[in-house]
């Protein structure tokens, strides 16, 4: 970390994108403890970095929309005035993100933005439990698909560019003083299941065999 904070005071930064964490679900589960120390120590430590910088003038934390929990599927899309309700290591882990956030914002006058947002899609994702890369693999490589629930489900999804356009937006808004609000969602309001993902994903693909197959194990 000496290597980021020497970069901040040398290099006067003044707009940061904090996009980086442990995001795997599954692994934070099953080795919560490196979760937790890697996704908010190191939130903290960049935080109190920013406290001592004279030229910060935007601080977006990409948090998730996964803070809300297990509850309240039904009122997809999600909206600011929901109560956050996490469970699980990885989303427990990025809302403390979010509480030591507000905490230097409000004692510390920290220009920070909080953006939770849902499901990222998009070219070069690597991430294989993610369900898209993960059907798309499995039709490529003919691999089994390991289905996670019933597939009924719904999840919001964004396309990695729009998300990267809005975090541009709303940073600038923010060195701009236009931003009122502490916290905003990112998606695009059309909630789908992972059986509507999976038949999207499959008739691009054009491989209906596989389709099927991936369809019944979700029941």
């Amino acid at each position: 970390f000496e290597i980021i904070e020497e970069l901040i005071f040398d290099k006067d930064i003044e707009h940061c994108f904090h996009l980086a964490s442990q995001v795997e679900v599954q692994k934070a589960f099953l080795n919560p403890i490196h979760t937790f120390e890697n996704n908010i120590n190191l939130t903290t430590k960049l935080l109190d970095t920013f406290r001592r910088s004279k030229s910060i003038r935007s601080i977006i934390l990409t948090s998730t929309d996964k803070v809300y929990g297990d509850t309240d599927f039904d009122k997809l899309p999600y909206n600011e005035q929901l109560i956050p309700n996490p469970i699980y290591p990885y989303e427990v882990s990025k809302y403390i993100c979010e509480i030591i956030s507000k905490c230097y914002y409000q004692n510390y006058n920290l220009p920070i933005v909080i953006t939770r947002t849902s499901n990222i899609f998009g070219p070069g994702q690597l991430n294989f439990s993610a369900i898209i890369p993960s059907l798309i693999s499995s039709s490529i490589k003919n691999l089994n698909f390991l289905p996670r629930t019933n597939g009924k489900l719904k999840r919001d999804y964004m396309y990695i560019d729009d998300w990267v356009n809005s975090l541009m937006h709303l940073s600038i808004k923010k060195s701009e003083e236009k931003v009122d609000s502490l916290i905003y969602n990112f998606g695009n309001n059309k909630p789908k299941s992972a059986i509507d993902i999976t038949k999207s994903v499959f008739k691009v693909l054009d491989n209906n065999d596989k389709m099927e197959q991936i369809l019944n194990s979700f029941k």
